[in-house]
């Protein structure tokens, strides 16, 4: 008697003869005799055989336990085998050596950027992969998740949302809003709010369904529901990506949403495990708002997408760069209109100066008159960890042009402080330098009649002044 394992092992190289053998025993095992098949249960036969994302194995399994006897078995069998010599795949889990002929003879196609399309004709996600999206909490990732919905279905594709931050009310307002009708949410949009964790039967369904477009918002209740674990975990975060990327293995394009921490050291990265990162195989986008911004209802507003990852290297870009900007107008009462708008250049150069002179305006407004030792100057501005983030470059330009001060501190610190505020003869690093006298007489004799170590400060040295002349 041959196992299942062993004629599938067969088959794989080849040899049918295996399933010959094992349809001989099911059809010997199963028969009128023996089993009475119901008219529902013929139903789900015939519905699993006219299933074409289910795989030859899966299918025969299936069949292991609700087998037509007889001349309708004997024509199962041959659909399948016939299936199998077909090129039909057999799943083994990744380990069987792929076919390579379609790369070395020139006929392979990279996959290339198609989805949430700009208004220059450039995609900006991949189907077949995972691709993230990733900003500060509350200004507007949901509305650019739906704007790709939108797109999807309204080009006549499908779509699943799994849901874990919104109520399925606001979503299909949002849909309607952005210009997508009744009849395409109804025929199209598959939407899903879960409340436990999914069984082996819920994810195969889900896969099943070959949607175009899968949506996953957000990724930190996505992975406590599918794992029970955190986002912060790299175990639990590794144990996910599996979920996500068996909707990307039949074709969808999967677009996951996530969190950054306000004013993180590197908002380029989503919060949590680098795992998350590392595992997307797509392209990853930070999403940004304007100074006091962000996407909300009745408003207009935009987001800028800066670059994280680009796994594919087809969009162009190098980290870090500005992708594309995301506008909506949600002025009208129920409309919301949505642009994702390519970079333009002249505007890109005049915001960028904007947020520099921002930068530089809100660390200089930081700085008291006593100065302020590096690491104050970061909680300050609302900084968390060791570094400036995007307050650096800011930062080493006022220094460079001798508007903030740098001196040593106590045990090592450096304190920055204020032209206007620093000690008359202080060095750059701190050092006491004696005074140039700037008028004739005793003015240069003023500051060694007192009994500090330190010179006089400006605001110390003009009554002074008045008193030696008076």
């Amino acid at each position: 008697m041959i196992t299942e394992e062993e004629a599938y092992s067969r088959a794989r190289r080849g040899d049918l003869t295996g399933m010959d053998e094992l349809f001989a025993q099911k059809q010997v095992a199963v028969t009128p005799s023996v089993i009475t098949v119901p008219a529902d249960i013929e139903r789900q036969v015939r519905t699993v055989l006219a299933e074409p994302g289910l795989t030859v194995r899966q299918k025969v399994a299936f069949l292991g336990s609700n087998f037509l006897p007889g001349e309708e078995g004997t024509a199962i069998k041959a659909e399948i085998l016939q299936e199998m010599k077909s090129g039909s795949q057999l799943p083994t889990g990744g380990w069987e050596p792929q076919d390579l002929e379609d790369v070395l003879s020139g006929s392979y196609d990279p996959p290339k950027p198609t989805v949430w399309v700009r208004s220059d004709g450039t995609g900006l996600l991949y189907p077949g992969v995972v691709n993230e999206i990733h900003a500060e909490a509350g200004i507007g990732k949901s509305w650019c998740a739906l704007s790709v919905a939108a797109e999807t279905l309204r080009d006549g594709g499908t779509v699943l949302y799994i849901d874990h931050e919104e109520h399925r009310g606001r979503i299909v307002l949002r849909l309607l809003s952005l210009g997508v009708t009744a009849q395409q949410i109804r025929e199209g949009f598959h939407y899903i709010q879960p409340e436990t964790k999914p069984s082996e039967a819920d994810l195969e369904a889900l896969v099943k369904g070959r949607y175009d477009l899968v949506v996953v918002d957000t990724v930190g209740e996505s992975i406590r529901m599918v794992t029970g674990g955190a986002s912060n975990e790299t175990d639990d975060v590794t144990d996910w990506h599996p979920f996500t990327r068996a909707f990307a293995r039949t074709g969808s394009c999967v677009l996951v949403v996530d969190h950054i921490t306000k004013s993180g050291d590197n908002p380029l990265y989503p919060i949590g495990s680098q795992a998350k990162y590392a595992g997307y195989k797509g392209a990853v986008y930070l999403l940004e708002a304007p100074k006091g911004g962000g996407l909300t209802q009745s408003t207009y507003g935009y987001l800028s997408l800066k670059l994280a990852k680009d796994n594919g290297g087809e969009l162009g870009l190098h980290k870090g760069d500005l992708a594309a900007e995301f506008h909506l107008d949600s002025t009208v009462p129920g409309q919301s209109l949505w642009e994702l708008r390519a970079p333009d250049v002249s505007t890109q150069i005049a915001r960028a100066a904007q947020e520099a002179r921002s930068y530089r305006t809100r660390l200089l407004e930081a700085v008291p008159a006593e100065g302020i030792t590096r690491t104050g100057l970061r909680e300050a501005v609302g900084l968390r960890g060791n570094n400036f983030g995007p307050y650096a470059d800011a930062l080493a330009d006022l220094i460079e042009k001798g508007e903030l001060l740098e001196s040593n501190g106590p045990r090592g610190s450096k304190v920055l402080t204020l032209p206007s505020s620093r000690p008359i003869g202080a060095g750059e690093l701190g050092k006491v330098e004696a005074p140039s006298p700037t008028f004739p007489g005793e003015l240069g004799k003023v500051n060694h009649a007192t009994n500090t170590d330190y010179p006089l400060t400006t605001n110390q040295l003009i009554p002074t002044i008045k008193e030696v002349t008076a």
